[in-house]
């Protein structure tokens, strides 16, 4: 219980930074009138997608961490440490998603809209935004299964501690960290046995949710 707590509680906060942060890059890309902007951000997210995992752990554990420490010293590894690292990982994949999910919407309707005499942002916050729920929804449900199935990340930077966690700033230690770090010298063991439950678990997790995505219905556009 311990180890599929960890993995939620760091998944879960991680997804919340990410989705803010992935929303308000593709409302700028969206919205802004500057192609300079646009082609920078869009760039940046592109670059961010191909970095390796264990990038982002090793230069959290010499930018971020010692940052962190200097304000809060029990808490270097941590699950905030991983949830924020881990929310740059799952950046590009929601933001690739929403903003295929508004540049759809936008060529279909935005002609007509402002024909309308609509402008961009009553466009964007009115339609798109309003007719775009449940494809974001399958986009963070996507970035969940990134978040969960991660090893690098939670594995170098939540402490790997076997307690339960009562704070965010507390050491934990999750499905897929648990897994890379044990190592059983028998089939019989309790401890090789404890992989292959936590391996199933993580799995299931994974198979519900994409059940949930495959199952959630488009809406019709409204206006």
């Amino acid at each position: 219980m311990t180890f599929l707590f960890g993995s939620f509680i760091i998944s879960f906060l991680a997804l919340i930074l990410g989705f803010v942060f992935s929303f308000s890059i593709c409302s700028i890309i969206f919205l802004t009138n500057s192609s300079i902007i646009k082609f920078f951000l869009e760039k940046t997210v592109l670059m961010m997608a191909t970095i390796p995992t264990v990038i982002y752990a090793f230069s959290a554990l010499f930018i971020f961490v010692p940052f962190i420490s200097y304000f809060k010293p029990s808490s270097t590894l941590s699950i905030i440490v991983a949830s924020v690292v881990l929310s740059l990982l799952i950046i590009p994949t929601m933001s690739l998603i929403f903003l295929n999910i508004f540049n759809s919407l936008s060529n279909k309707y935005m002609k007509c809209c402002m024909n309308l005499s609509i402008s961009k942002e009553e466009f964007f916050f009115k339609f798109v935004i309003k007719n775009s729920i449940t494809q974001l929804s399958q986009g963070v449900l996507l970035a969940t299964t990134r978040a969960l199935g991660d090893t690098m990340i939670v594995l170098m930077l939540a402490g790997n501690a076997l307690a339960f966690p009562t704070s965010i700033f507390d050491s934990t230690r999750s499905l897929t960290s648990h897994i890379a770090l044990i190592f059983a010298n028998d089939f019989e063991s309790m401890a090789f046995k404890a992989i292959f439950l936590c391996a199933f678990l993580l799995l299931s997790s994974n198979f519900i949710l994409i059940l949930i995505i495959r199952k959630i219905k488009g809406k019709t556009y409204e206006v």
